[in-house]
């Protein structure tokens, strides 16, 4: 592959490069430059525990094999980049093979819905098989492009296990951040930031976040601590979206998995699966249809009831006894035959769990059975208003009609040629004639004359009188950025290696 501008050091080893706390430039910055930051230093390897459940808030069980899993992250570091040839100054064949890729990427400008199944396959057939760089910016590239796709392309990501490979390429990605110089520190950044940018793009939420804790969790802890202790410019760059995440999940109601009471936990399992029942179209009769398969463009059925519940859960502030309730009407709803369409937004993420949760059950029923009340509310009201009302007068015979709260009958507008005396002599008067008013002291009044010379002698100054400043023009409103940062990194990603 051909070199970036820089001899890369094998991992691991310490960079010439004088150790600072503010050099080098932003990732957006470095892939217009082309300039590598990093203090070179290598920090040493020690194991980092779990820590993503207290990171977003709350404690879980601790599952087993933590440790294990660290070692195998902590030492999936390369010591060096296989696949580059650098004596060969030929193209390699797996480089030409990327580059067409990232053409064909290119091209498409967003990743569609249909396009999606077909490149997931050829990162997990084909690219998984290249050398880790190749493969690595490989995959992030496509996560880039993911950020910039329809709701649906998202939705079909998450449904078909694409988490995983952003955990990958986000513990890789880490992984060079605290242990590689300067030029493979650059590389990771970029990388990270795909991810991060996948990550803000996907609809998932804290219950998504914890079922893949293990693949992305971990990872993401460590971005963040990492992101805290370093002092450059790379760190600074990662820490505005790394900690903008955290917030968000932080700020949503932990997930039924991370409920440290075994009581509480089974009560809200249980809740899960009513929810799941009425997200699938299943209800308690012998009739009700069956769990339909899981279809492109929508979420994972248990993923969008796990994030209703921990939603349900957040709006009553606890498992009261109207968050049991209220977790039963919205299964009976949803399972009802006629809402299929409402099953569809919400799993398509059109209807947010919060948003759902604040519905009530007359916006829950299905849109036929609204509509029919919609008519039936409109025939009432039609009835109880009288069009024609005319109040009985008090001179009536039928005393015992008159209606003391019936307001008067409008009076009818009067005939100018009939009711207006005749003998009148208001139409000799003059009509009375309004008097200019004196325009405002404005500078346009007595500044500009003819030809666009200013007339000194109507406004009281001298032949020497110093000229007025012009009046500036307006300036135009700004453009919007060229370049988004989701295509400075699909820019940076698609240059050649």
């Amino acid at each position: 592959m051909a070199a970036t501008g820089q001899e890369k050091r094998p991992l691991g080893e310490d960079s010439s490069a004088p150790a600072s706390e503010s050099t080098g430039e932003a990732p957006t910055k470095r892939a217009r430059n082309g300039n590598a930051e990093g203090n070179g230093a290598t920090p040493p390897r020690e194991g980092i525990p779990d820590e993503f459940d207290k990171l977003i808030g709350g404690a879980g069980d601790p599952l087993p094999g933590n440790d294990e899993f660290e070692a195998l992250i902590g030492s999936s570091v390369p010591s060096a980049e296989p696949g580059l040839d650098r004596g060969n100054d030929s193209v390699p064949a797996e480089e030409i093979v990327r580059r067409q890729f990232a053409e064909k990427l290119e091209s498409l400008g967003a990743i569609g819905e249909e396009e999606l199944p077909g490149i997931l396959t050829t990162i997990r057939e084909e690219v998984a098989k290249w050398s880790p760089p190749a493969r690595w910016r490989t995959t992030a590239l496509v996560l880039a492009y993911l950020a910039r796709s329809s709701r649906l392309t998202r939705n079909a990501f998450v449904a078909a296990d694409g988490m995983p490979l952003l955990g990958g390429v986000l513990q890789d990605g880490v992984a060079h951040l605290e242990s590689s110089g300067a030029s493979e520190r650059q590389e990771a950044g970029m990388r990270v930031m795909a991810c991060l940018l996948c990550l803000r793009a996907l609809p998932i939420g804290r219950a998504t976040m914890w079922e893949h804790r293990m693949t992305v969790g971990k990872a993401f802890d460590k971005l963040h601590r990492w992101c805290g202790k370093e002092k450059s410019a790379l760190a600074a760059e990662l820490r505005a979206p790394t900690t903008a995440l955290c917030r968000r999940w932080r700020g949503q109601p932990k997930p039924a998995q991370q409920e440290a009471s075994q009581e509480q936990r089974a009560l809200r399992k249980k809740v899960v699966d009513i929810l799941l029942q009425g997200l699938a179209g299943v209800d308690n009769s012998p009739a009700s249809p069956a769990v339909p398969q899981p279809s492109p463009g929508r979420l994972p059925i248990s993923s969008s009831a796990a994030e209703l519940e921990a939603a349900l859960f957040g709006h009553h502030g606890g498992a009261t006894a109207e968050y049991r309730q209220h977790a039963r009407m919205l299964r009976s709803n949803l399972a009802l035959a006629g809402n299929a369409g409402l099953r569809a937004r919400v799993l398509e993420g059109e209807i947010s769990a919060q948003e759902l949760v604040a519905l009530d059950s007359s916006h829950l029923a299905p849109e036929l059975l609204q509509e029919q009340r919609r008519k039936a509310e409109r025939k009432v009201l039609a009835q109880s208003v009288v069009e024609k009302l005319k109040p009985i007068r008090m001179d009536s015979n039928d005393r015992l009609a008159y209606n003391a709260g019936t307001a008067p009958p409008l009076s009818p507008a009067p005939n100018d040629k009939e009711d207006s005396p005749k003998n009148s002599t208001t139409d000799n008067k003059p009509t009375p004639v309004m008097m200019p008013m004196e325009p405002p002291p404005t500078p346009f009044r007595d500044g500009l004359a003819d030809g666009g010379h200013v007339n000194f002698h109507r406004q009281g100054l001298g032949e020497d009188a110093p000229l007025p400043p012009p009046t500036p023009d307006v300036m135009a409103t700004p453009a919007p950025e060229e370049d988004s940062e989701e295509a400075e990194v699909i820019r940076w990603l698609s240059r050649p290696m």
